[in-house]
């Protein structure tokens, strides 16, 4: 049985080294890598839980699903961060004075 699941992952491994010669690398956004670095913590960490009770699968999703939003979270708050920044540096290059940051 296993050499039959490990049949299809081999051909396909084998299919793509006929690609061709002119690929590009992959690149992700700083935001992309955050949201997919809190699904992954998520998943983990739901997996661990959902073991315990004997549904790993479902803990994993749900686990994915809060850390993706916690993902998104924390992007939101440095992209803030980062905007409010940027007008107190765009102000300072001008010779105005910066807004105070909205509380």
């Amino acid at each position: 049985m296993r050499r039959l699941m490990i049949l299809p992952v081999v051909g396909l491994l084998g299919l793509s080294a006929c690609s061709g010669g002119n690929l590009q690398p992959v690149t992700i956004t700083p935001q992309e890598e955050r949201l997919a670095i809190g699904a992954a913590a998520g998943a983990l960490g739901g997996l661990a839980i959902g073991s315990l009770t004997a549904q790993a699968g479902v803990g994993a999703l749900i686990g994915a699903g809060v850390g993706l939003a916690g993902g998104a979270l924390y992007n939101h708050h440095l992209e803030q961060q980062r905007n409010t920044y940027l007008q107190g540096y765009n102000a300072a290059r001008s010779g105005r004075p910066a807004a105070p940051p909205a509380q």
